[in-house]
Order: C-alpha cells, then sequence, then structure tokens
C-alpha cells in the first residue's frame, strides 16, 4: 500500500515515521491543542502528560523537544509549558504558506490521479456528501481531505511543510465564531476536487488558490467579528506619534 493510498488522520504525526512512541506522544499533543484540552493559558508539565498519556518520560520529552521547535509549544523556566498563543499574525503567515504550496500540490495531485482511482473517490466522498462542518467528524475530515491531496503529489517535502501548516489552522477552524461561519457559509471543496479528478492539473492549481483566499477570508472575518477582538484596544504607532510631535516642533 502506498503512501498516497493511506493518509494519517489528524491526530496522527503529519511526518508518522513508523509510529514511534515520540510519534505517538506528537500525535496525542497535537489533539490536546487543537481541541482546545491543553489551553494556552494554563501551564503543564511533562511528568503530568507522561501520566497521562501512558508513556515512559523520554518520548513525551522528545515529542516536547520537537514541538517546540514546530512552534506549538513554548517551555517556562521552572514551571513547565505553555501552549502557543494562536494570534492574527500566525493566522496570515500559516495561510500565506499554504496560498504557495497548496496550488502546487493540488496541480501534483491531478497529475498523478489516474494513478490512484481510489483516492479520487476518497475526494469526491467528502467534497459531494460529507463536507459539513457542523457534524463532529468534519474537522478531522477535512484534514483528511488536504492532507490526501498533498500525498497524492507524491512529493514528501511538500507533504511534511503543507501537512504542519494545515495541522496548526485546524486550532482556528475550533474557535466558536469560525465554526459558526463555516457551519453558516461552508467552503465549497467540489470545485477543487472534480478538477483534481479530471486530472487537469492548471484548473486545480487555480482552484486550491481561489479556495485558500476564500477560506482566509471567511475565518479571518470570523475571528475580527468576535467579541473578545471588538474589546482590543486599538494603540496608534509611536512613531507616527513622534514624527507628528517632531514636525510641530520644528514649526515653533
Amino acid at each position: 500500500m502506498t503512501a498516497a493510498e493511506n493518509p494519517p488522520t489528524a491526530i496522527e504525526d503529519a511526518d508518522n515515521s513508523g509510529g514511534s512512541l515520540r510519534n505517538v506522544a506528537i500525535a496525542e499533543i497535537r489533539r490536546r491543542i487543537t481541541t482546545g484540552e491543553l489551553p494556552s493559558e494554563v501551564s503543564f508539565s511533562a511528568a503530568t502528560l507522561c501520566e497521562e498519556l501512558g508513556l515512559s518520560r523520554a518520548p513525551v520529552r522528545e515529542a516536547l523537544i520537537v514541538l517546540e521547535q514546530l512552534g506549538w509549544i513554548t517551555s517556562q523556566p521552572r514551571s513547565g509549558y505553555l501552549v502557543a498563543p494562536m494570534t492574527l499574525n500566525e493566522l496570515r503567515d500559516l495561510f500565506t504558506l499554504r496560498s504557495l504550496l497548496e496550488p502546487r500540490a493540488a496541480s501534483l495531485a491531478a497529475r498523478h490521479i489516474d494513478d490512484h482511482p481510489t483516492e479520487g473517490r476518497a475526494l469526491s466522498d467528502f467534497a459531494d456528501q460529507n463536507d459539513d462542518p457542523s457534524t463532529p467528524e468534519w474537522l478531522n475530515r477535512h484534514y483528511r481531505f488536504h492532507r490526501r491531496i498533498v500525498v497524492l503529489g507524491l512529493n514528501r517535502e511538500l507533504d511534511r511543510v503543507l501537512s504542519e501548516t494545515l495541522l496548526k489552522l485546524e486550532r482556528y477552524f475550533t474557535i466558536d465564531t469560525v465554526h459558526r461561519a463555516l457551519a453558516a457559509e461552508p467552503l465549497d471543496h467540489r470545485p477543487l476536487s472534480n478538477a483534481i479528478n479530471r486530472g487537469d492539473h492548471m484548473a486545480a492549481a487555480d482552484a486550491a488558490a481561489l479556495h485558500v483566499s476564500q477560506a482566509q477570508l471567511l475565518v479571518t472575518e470570523a475571528i475580527l467579528s468576535s467579541d473578545s477582538m471588538r474589546s482590543v484596544p486599538i494603540s496608534r504607532s509611536s512613531k507616527a506619534h513622534t514624527r507628528r510631535s517632531n514636525a510641530k516642533g520644528g514649526d515653533r
């Protein structure tokens, strides 16, 4: 069975290399971060994770090192770890990376789809029948849909980078306002699925670019419209203020 015939689920390690205990720990910690079981404002310790995961200290420590390098968590001297906060800057950066990579991944998938008809049917199955953000299974199915496209392209480095990007974006899809926006106005995955299944690599790239752009707009607007964002103070640029002050002083 090829990698394209068996794409991993959202709770599996993105670069699953043999199912080691370290990767098991990475996958579970990622899952807890994505679902909010590990909130960003509460510190946690490696010892607590060892007990909860039923794993020894070594693989958990290794997993935490990897996740810190990937930007999922930060270590706190003498107080354990904190989940990295979600920010608009990170959201923008993740979508920028996705907009650069996913059109290429879709183009490659379209070029290889004739060799993997089962995967093409799986893409259509999600896009035509299971693309319902209001269902509990949607987030995992949504990740599998996009990950399947990347794996179909048969480019391991592209898969490694884009899979990590998709996993991080899942956190933003679980925000209440984003979840409600997706349920009210679901993103249509059919144009992307249809283009790949036709083997039209140019149309697939265009469909992926449009899809990512629409997703970024929906997610960003949903976050900015939330009550918590409405109460964030707006501060003017200190540089701009300094320039105005200097200009006034020069007129005297």
